[in-house]
């Protein structure tokens, strides 16, 4: 009898043991990839008999199951039109009214293919908040039975070490990921700064300008953009500071 209870407890400390890495395999550990660049994307076709009226996701971050047709075919199919408009004239031809054309489309391609990334970055937020509560929660119960089977504090304080790694293990892929728990702040963030560069710059009337303009606002939907404005939103200074109390004299 007290053979079988000793094996009893051995296997609840390897269940112990085994349950936060399988939680933490159970994660929706997604390598999400950021938007291709309208001059990297596939599908962004320069010639007249390239375009379809069906495009592919550019990538596993703008993976939705409405991407292959409707808005999604709609939106690249009216960048590519006026890129090929664009390049078909030249640039002794092309008018400017041609280029502005082709900015704003990227414009438009850019918000589109941003906002498809947002949403694949709130489900994994949502699946990653879910399944962390989850982990404290099995920890508690798990330390907890524990304790009654009169394991040792070694092995109780152990056992809170791995849940508390896969926890942690949880928060480094929100913060190199998901950029913050918060993911509808950031979308917020970053499309305010679409407005504001919109506003700073309304209209592209040569190629050069499309090239130069383009890059640099799909850099605000890229990582590193993503991080310089979180930075910047976390260090800039009030417009109008609180007043100090007055002292009443």
């Amino acid at each position: 009898m007290n053979g079988y209870r000793r094996f009893s407890e051995q296997r609840l400390v390897y269940f112990a043991i085994l349950l936060p890495l399988l939680l933490q395999g159970c994660t929706a550990y997604r390598l999400i990839s950021p938007p291709e660049s309208l001059f990297q994307d596939s599908n962004v076709k320069a010639t007249a008999d390239s375009t379809t009226s069906s495009v592919a996701p550019a990538s596993n971050a703008t993976a939705t199951a409405s991407d292959s047709a409707g808005a999604g075919a709609y939106v690249y199919e009216a960048f590519n039109r006026a890129l090929q408009t664009a390049l078909k004239k030249g640039p002794e031809s092309a008018a400017g009214n041609d280029y502005n054309r082709l900015y704003h489309e990227g414009m438009g391609l850019i918000d589109y293919v941003c906002a498809n990334y947002f949403r694949v970055l709130g489900r994994a937020s949502q699946d990653m908040g879910f399944t962390r509560k989850e982990t404290s929660l099995t920890g508690g119960v798990v330390s907890g039975m524990l304790g009654l089977a009169n394991q040792t504090p070694k092995v109780i304080a152990n056992t809170g070490a791995l849940f508390g790694f896969t926890t942690a293990s949880m928060d480094s892929y929100q913060d190199a990921y998901l950029f913050s728990p918060d993911v509808g702040a950031v979308q917020e963030l970053v499309f305010n700064g679409f407005t504001t560069f919109k506003a700073d710059h309304p209209s592209a009337t040569t190629w050069g300008e499309v090239v130069s303009l383009l890059p640099q606002y799909e850099e605000k939907c890229q990582p590193h953009g993503i991080r310089r404005m979180i930075n910047a939103s976390l260090t800039k200074k009030p417009d109008n500071p609180p007043k100090p109390p007055s002292s009443g004299k």
